[in-house]
């Protein structure tokens, strides 16, 4: 599978630690050699956008058979639990 990144994957990537952005794009070049069923890729609504958790990063792109074009990168939000 071929992974595209569109400029404003770019950016956002640029934007991140580079020891992270180094092993998110190691953990991505792992899509190409791993079936979809083993990968943890959700599909968003109708709009063939796919979303892929890796570690504390939401990676949003369009997959086809061939290809995935990685539209953006952002970091997951933590979830405050309100203290009582």
């Amino acid at each position: 599978m071929i992974i595209i990144y569109t400029s404003q994957a770019k950016d956002d990537l640029a934007r991140i630690d580079w020891r992270i952005r180094e092993t998110l794009i190691k953990d991505l070049e792992k899509l190409s050699t791993v079936s979809d069923k083993e990968w943890p890729i959700q599909h968003l609504g109708e709009q063939n956008l796919s979303k892929v958790l890796v570690g504390d990063y939401a990676i949003i792109g369009q997959m086809s058979r061939t290809e995935f074009s990685i539209l953006s990168v952002l970091k997951r939000p933590k979830i405050k639990v309100p203290q009582e």
